[in-house]
This record gives C-alpha cells, structure tokens and sequence, in this order.
C-alpha cells in the first residue's frame, strides 16, 4: 500500500458530546524535521496535553464499539438532513438557495438580498421556530443579512417538514423583513 504524504489534524469532541477535548495529528510520510517543528509549535500552545483527557479518548476508542455508534448518527443525520432538504425543495421560492452539506448539522440558506433575517427572527419565533440568523457570521454587519442557518440535528423528519413550512411565512407575511420598505 502506498500513502501520500500529507498530515491531517482533528479533534474528537464532537463524537464525545461534552467531552474534553483532545485533538490529534496523523502525519504520512512527513519529513522529521517538519514533525519536529509541529511538536514545538503544539508544545508551545497549550504546554502539555491533559492526561486525563488522553486517557478517557483512549478509553472510548479503545473498549467501545464507537464505529457502530458514528454509523448510527451518520444514518440519522443524513435522513435529517434529506428531510430539510425536501422540505426546502418543497416550501422556499425558487429564488431561494442552500447548501447540501455532506457532513456537520447546518443548512445555509440564502434568500433574496431585500429580505432581512434579523428582523423575521421574532416572527418566525411567533410561529414556534427558530434559525440563526446570516448577519452574525460575517464580519461586516450588513453582509449576511438575507442569509440563515437552519439545524437539522435534532428535530425528527416530520417535524422538520413543519418547521421548514413555518419557515417560508414570516417573509411572506411581514413587511418589516424587507430591508429599504417593502416588496
């Protein structure tokens, strides 16, 4: 077998919920001398990694069956994820787009430039939904105002189909989500 040379850093938090964080670096083929600057560069940052955190990651991935769990979130993220996909499909207008994300559990969805998302926000919370609005992701505050980020990891399919019909109301329904008056 042959491998590329390449180096590839991560951590596994996520896969734990609330665990401590412990990250990881898997180096193929990397010469010693950029191996060694990595490890200064990693002891400069945080000193020493915590034992204890090395310990629980070694734990789990050593005497749990935690491939058959990821598998198990990948399914159901996945049939979420096709769920708020369909339901977007299904209730945004035409002018609307989105993302289709292969991994994460976020939508970004971009509507049309005069509909501001901040100001849906209330309304949408009215109808017993909620989203984050685009603004608050860039870092000049009026980029990002059409925009919004949708979760789909937690709500089953059903009640995303719900909430994505919710979704489409306020910015039919309210002219105060129109920036410059009204469309």
């Amino acid at each position: 077998m042959t491998v590329s040379p390449g180096v590839k850093s991560a951590k596994k938090t996520a896969m734990l919920a609330c665990a401590p964080e412990c990250g990881w670096t898997l180096a193929y083929s990397a010469p010693k001398s950029f191996l060694a600057k990595l490890n200064l560069v990693k002891q400069g940052t945080d000193l020493c990694g915590s034992a204890f955190n090395q310990v629980v990651v070694q734990h789990y991935f050593t005497d749990t069956p935690w491939q058959k769990t990821l598998q198990k979130f990948v399914d159901t993220y996945k049939i979420r994820r096709d769920a708020m996909l369909a339901a977007l499909e299904k209730y945004f207008p035409p002018e609307a787009t989105w993302t289709h994300p292969e991994g994460g559990f976020f939508v970004w969805v971009t509507l049309p430039d005069y509909v501001d998302t901040g100001s849906m926000l209330s309304v949408a919370l009215d109808k017993g939904v909620t989203y984050t609005p685009g603004d608050g992701f860039f870092p000049n505050a009026s980029a990002g105002q059409n925009c919004m980020r949708l979760a789909f990891c937690f709500e089953s399919p059903e009640n995303l189909d719900e909430a994505i019909r919710r979704y489409r109301r306020p910015a039919r329904a309210v002219p105060c989500v129109y920036r410059g008056g009204s469309h």
